[in-house]
């Protein structure tokens, strides 16, 4: 009975497993120009086989558990299922693939069994790719005459001009488009912060260790030349930090100034070591014209004022329902429907005001309240772990809760502060990062204090 009780939970872990490999590797199948309904299709395939051969062998189905957390994101993926169908609502191949996405990630979430152990391995894994992805556009950012030898011919016809484009406009190297590599490494920072958070007494050498993986993300960041993203990292860490230290009140300002002391210190020198090099790399090229266009008065919102405008105005003539999914970007002229890097414009790069113009108030309801309450029960749940740890309780279990936990709080922090930068929701790298962040949230609640 024991060891057939294991295999269940095995199987039982292996949708959110196959998740988080399909999410660790879509730059491969992005950059080669492989479709992603390929490795969707073989982790639904894998999946359907594990389902069917547990049922023949234990006589017995994978039960659905759930619990309220993921079905609030179940809830989402049908509200955008509905939308989708809606007579007005562009039924084009980009629009198919993004529902598909939404609906995968559900159907991958709703048949998963949150636990700490794949949870824990998932982090893992994700910490792994995210420094691996850092590593690689540091490398390669620097040295970009090796990455048009070595990889550039490897890529796929709609990525080579996706990276010339990108390169003209001055972002760095990236695996799967800026944006994928830039929430990947969002996704390492938020691990790395959940180790260090977690940890109530880390030795020194893990908190430098710690410490020395985050500013190697936060510098390949840098490189990708996403601001946005940029920012919003350092938001959701600084605000976690914050309430962190409230919660605990006063116990770890000491080491909270300390760190961000060497922090600042580190980035200093470092500023006057290397920006005189970088100068002429042409690696901070976005960062400089950004100062530039500011101390000159210009515009400094990439061009983001018309597309605010534009979805203002949608909203006005379609206030209670919208115009329908893919209605905006039929909406604006069609002289700026294609970005400076290639890409479409599908939003107005406020992703509060993309659900006004095109799902109108009744759909920004829909969607805010379940999003609200996931957060809303993430935070609740920090709360508790963070009053257990300083109360007591079994240490080890409190911890791993902790961390799983912070890092779907740090999520989702950061794509509540970037929903006013960019088309972040109408991404479909966005969906699979903030699904992960769902069950993260959802497996924290399976802790019981001894």
């Amino acid at each position: 009975m024991q060891i057939r009780q294991i295999r269940k939970k095995r199987a039982q872990e292996l949708p959110f497993i196959f998740l988080v490999l399909f999410t660790c590797t879509y730059f491969i199948y992005n950059d080669l120009g492989v479709s992603a309904y390929v490795p969707a299709g073989i982790c639904l395939i894998l999946f359907a086989f594990g389902f069917f051969y547990q049922l023949c062998r234990e006589k017995t189905g994978l039960f659905l558990s759930t619990d309220p957390i993921r079905m609030s994101f179940f809830g989402i993926a049908i509200v955008m299922f509905l939308i989708f169908l809606r007579v007005d609502s562009a039924h084009s191949r980009a629009n198919i693939y993004f529902i598909g996405i939404i609906l995968f990630c559900a159907f991958m979430l709703l048949f998963s069994n949150p636990n700490q152990s794949s949870a824990q391995k998932s982090l893992d894994i994700l910490l792994t790719a995210s420094l691996a992805a850092a590593a690689f556009t540091i490398f390669f950012s620097l040295f970009k005459n090796v990455y048009r030898i070595v990889i550039y011919p490897l890529l796929g016809s709609e990525h080579k001009q996706y990276f010339d484009l990108t390169s003209v406009r001055g972002y760095g190297v990236s695996l799967g488009g800026v944006t994928f590599s830039s929430y990947m490494m969002a996704m390492g920072v938020a691990i790395i912060n959940g180790n260090i958070i977690c940890n109530k007494k880390p030795g020194e050498k893990t908190y430098l260790q710690q410490l020395f993986l985050g500013g190697t993300i936060l510098i390949s960041l840098l490189f990708i030349g996403r601001k946005g993203e940029l920012i919003c990292v350092v938001l959701a860490f600084a605000l976690l930090w914050i309430i962190d230290s409230f919660l605990k009140k006063g116990r770890i300002r000491r080491r909270n100034f300390i760190a961000a002391t060497a922090i600042l210190m580190a980035l200093i020198i470092g500023a006057i070591i290397f920006i005189p090099y970088f100068l002429g790399t042409g690696l901070l090229d976005r960062y400089i014209s950004f100062f530039s266009r500011y101390s000159s008065g210009q515009d400094i919102t990439s061009g983001r004022v018309p597309l605010w405008k534009w979805g203002w105005e949608l909203f006005i003539q379609h206030p209670i329902f919208g115009g329908g999914l893919g209605s905006y970007s039929r909406f604006i002229p069609e002289s700026v429907r294609v970005t400076g890097s290639g890409t479409d414009v599908l939003s107005p790069h406020i992703v509060y005001l993309h659900f006004l113009c095109e799902f109108g108030i009744v759909g920004f309801f829909l969607l805010m309240i379940p999003l609200g309450y996931i957060f809303k029960k993430t935070l609740h749940r920090y709360i508790q772990l963070t009053r257990l740890r300083i109360s007591g309780g079994d240490i080890e279990a409190n911890e791993k809760a902790i961390r799983v936990n912070a890092v779907s709080l740090y999520m989702q922090v950061f794509f509540a502060f970037l929903f006013f930068f960019d088309q972040t929701f109408s991404l479909a790298h966005f969906w699979l990062f903030y699904c992960i962040a769902v069950y993260l949230s959802s497996a924290s609640m399976y802790y019981c204090a001894h």
